[in-house]
């Protein structure tokens, strides 16, 4: 089926951004990305607003656009890995289908999220 192997695909990409290490190339055009987006964001007041009330909602913290981009800068290759490990390599999955309800029985669906 479409969901069996979307989710094959899925699984194993995230699986392997736990199991290997972003290249340094591929790490900085990320780093550039994020970055790129923010600044641009930066520029747009509701953006801005909205990063405010994100950062006192959730980390109490105000961070200038100039300290957040010294935070991405300062992540390595190695923390994604970690992040990666503990986030896709969970035995928790949850799994999410959205389009027209179909019946299934949980074996069927346990089949479609799995590894």
């Amino acid at each position: 089926s479409h969901a069996r192997e979307c989710a094959r695909v899925v699984n194993a990409t995230l699986r392997e951004m736990a199991e290997t290490r972003m290249s340094d190339a591929d790490l900085q055009a990320l780093k550039n990305n994020l970055k790129g987006n923010l600044l641009l964001a930066s520029d747009d007041v509701e953006s801005r607003m909205l990063a405010i009330a994100h950062g006192e909602l959730f980390t109490r913290e105000h961070l200038s656009t100039e300290e957040m981009c010294a935070r991405i800068d300062a992540v390595s290759a190695k923390d994604i890995q970690k992040v990666a490990r503990k986030l896709f390599l969970s035995e928790v999955r949850t799994f999410l289908g959205v389009g027209p309800r179909v019946s299934a029985s949980p074996d069927q669906l346990r089949g479609i999220a799995s590894r």
